[in-house]
Formats: C-alpha cells, structure tokens, sequence
C-alpha cells in the first residue's frame, strides 16, 4: 500500500460511510445526510422525529429521501417488523433505474444518548457486501463499516429568542433557520454602511431642505417629489455629462486620425494587398467606435436618469425600512426569490443597458481622509471623525 501511495495511485473513494445531521430543531432531528464517497455520493432524507421520554426512544414517525434526481434513483424503506409508531431505525436501499440494479444499502439508527434527554445519538451502517480486490498483491482497506454522530437539540430560549428576531413562530425555528438569520444579521450590519454612503450622495443636493435621508423626500406629495427628483438629477447629471462628453471627443478624434490614414493609404498604396486589408481593419474599427458613441448617447439622456434615480429612491426606501425594523422574513424572501415581483420591476434600469459602457470612462479615484471637522451618519447619531461627542439627527 506505502508503494501504491508513493506513485500516486488513486485512493479508494468508498473507503467511507458518514452519517450527518444537518437540520434539527428543540423536538428532534428534521434532516439528514448519509455521506458514502469522499468525491460526492450523498443521500438527503427528511424526517419527522421526536423524543419519547418515557420509553427513552427516538420515534420516527416519517422518513423520505429529499426529491432529487428522482427520475434515476429510488429508495425503499425496511422498518424491520417495527409497528409504525414505533420504529427508530430504517434499512435504505437505492436503486439505479438505469443501471437498473441496487446501488447502495445502509442502515440508519436513531437513539437517545446515555444519561442526556436532548441529546440524539445517530449510526449508519453499511449492508452493501464488502468486494475485496488486490492490488498488487495487497488487500485494499476495508471500507469503514459504520459512522456515528451525535446532536443536541435546540433549547425553547434559544428558539424564542431568534424566533422574536425573525418574527415568526417558535415551532418554525430550526438550526437552518438560525443559520439564515445570523446571515441576515451579518448582512444587515455590512449593508447599513454603504447605504449610508448612498444616501449622502443623494441627499447631497438637498442639504439646503433639510433633508438628510431619502425616505424624507415625501412620497405623498408628488409635485414637492418631483421637484427634488429634479434637484438629485442635475446633481448626479452635471457630472456625468461632462464625462460622457469628454469620452466622445475622445472617440470622434480616434476616428478623424483612423480616417485620415485610411485616406493616405488609398491615394498611395491602393495596389498594395497588404494595405488594403489595414484599410479594411481601420474601417471596421470605425465602425466600433461610432456604435460605442450612439451607445454613450444612452448616458447623456437627462430623463432616463431621472427615471432610473426615481426607481433607485423606491428600492433605497424599501431597502432601509426593512433593515432599520429587522424585517428577517423581507431578506428571506429575496434571497430565496419568492414575492420579489415589485422589486424585479425597480431593477429594470436604463443604466443597466449600458453598463458595459463603464470602462470608457476614465474617472480619477480620489482618496479622502475625514479630518476632526467632517461628521458621518448611519442612521442615528452624527459623530464627529476625531471625538465621541454625538448629536441626534
């Protein structure tokens, strides 16, 4: 074996059987994952579990495989002469429907560990008929048998507290869904700052009002809206006008020289095959440039910038109320794709058009420092850069 590792042979990939709970919550375990490949090979089951205190049992009262790759592969189940309200371990056989022959074959065992009452004890053994193989000689390693682990549930404190976080209900909370809320919390906690550079931008124009948030801007009166609408537009289009500006010169003088030296070439080297292919390079050259102008022409468009910062105050405002009241089930949504209709709708930029555009400008990145008299806020008090002291907004 020592010499097979030296020359790099492969290693056994079924060397290992795994057993792991991966969902669980305060009655007993939801999920579970049977590992028998180190380079994949893994079965995802769904269970319906409690502890029985008074028999000290784990009761299964529902075990499925999760749908995956169901038009291949079937499972059945063997309770092993257990009564249905009484079984707490399961012979799983799968099966290749086109190989059309059995595939894999372990046994899952639930129970409560010694002297614990929330504490699971999980086994896998593997059934599957050991095949033995020499390799030069030498017997492989057998495949490791059987995989224990263990879980302890979720206490109720611990569910009612993320489950005041989340606002849902106690039964709902289970160790995925604490995972996701801690993703949410940390999310929260990275996006309050750059919303806080957004809305400095946008509000920069309306200093004068008083306004220093964007949900300020009184969406129940639309006339005084569009009126600072029209203020955040010619902030944002004053300088982004004169960029694009600036670009397209930039491009009408590439073609005046590219059409000069096409002229040059034609009057005295047109018999010349070589030349003629440069002209035709030079043409289509041009012809790259001028669709990269009409495509810039989309930037110097004030109205479609007013459109797009319009939709971009809405998602902003809609964004901030749901992160300043922890609203976990809005971020959920999103980040499984479910009832986000209105915000796909927002996110229908005319900017996003020409985003491809964005390396043909060529902004100067310029650093900043705050010094002691500058002031940042994040939705709560302005403190000062260099002193604690604090003024409420």
């Amino acid at each position: 074996m020592e010499k097979n590792k030296i020359y790099g042979s492969k290693q056994n990939r079924s060397s290992i059987i795994r057993i792991i709970l991966s969902n669980y919550d305060m009655i007993g375990i939801k999920e579970l994952k049977v590992l028998y490949q180190k380079q994949g090979g893994v079965d995802t089951f769904n269970l319906d579990s409690y502890i029985d205190l008074t028999s000290r049992k784990v009761i299964i009262k529902s075990f499925k495989s999760k749908e995956k790759e169901r038009n291949r592969y079937s499972f059945s189940y063997d309770t092993m002469g257990n009564s249905p309200g009484d079984k707490n371990s399961f012979i799983i056989t799968k099966f290749d429907k086109i190989l059309n022959k059995e595939i894999r074959r372990y046994k899952v065992t639930l129970s409560l560990k010694e002297k614990t009452t929330n504490v699971i004890f999980a086994e896998v053994e593997d059934k599957m008929e050991e095949q033995k193989k020499d390799v030069s000689g030498e017997r492989i390693k057998l495949r490791n048998r059987t995989s224990q682990t263990e879980r302890k549930l979720l206490s109720k404190e611990v569910c009612r507290n993320y489950s005041e976080i989340a606002r849902v209900s106690v039964d709902e909370i289970d160790s995925l869904k604490i995972y996701k809320i801690k993703r949410f919390l940390n999310y929260r906690s990275n996006l309050l700052i750059y919303f806080a550079l957004i809305n400095d931008f946008l509000c920069a124009p309306l200093k004068e009002e008083g306004i220093t948030e964007v949900w300020k801007l009184s969406k129940n009166n639309t006339p005084l809206l569009d009126k600072r609408l029209e203020k955040i537009t010619d902030y944002v289009y004053s300088t982004l006008s004169k960029e694009v500006e600036n670009r397209v010169n930039q491009l009408e003088k590439r073609i005046s020289k590219n059409n000069k030296e096409i002229e040059e070439l034609k009057v005295l080297f047109s018999h010349k095959n070589g030349n003629k292919r440069k002209i035709e390079q030079l043409e289509l050259l041009n012809k790259s440039l001028k669709i990269k102008m009409s495509e810039l022409s989309g930037y110097s468009s004030k109205e479609n910038l007013k459109q797009d910062l319009k939709k971009i105050v809405d998602i902003f405002s809609e964004f901030r109320h749901a992160l300043m009241h922890y609203d976990y089930m809005y971020f959920e949504n999103l980040f499984e794709n479910r009832g986000c209709d209105n915000l796909k709708n927002l996110l229908d930029l005319n900017f996003f058009r020409y985003t491809k555009l964005i390396g043909e400008f060529k902004i100067e990145n310029k650093t900043n420092y705050l010094d002691g008299d500058e002031e940042l806020s994040i939705w709560g008090p302005i403190r000062k850069t260099r002193n604690n002291n604090a003024k409420e907004c």
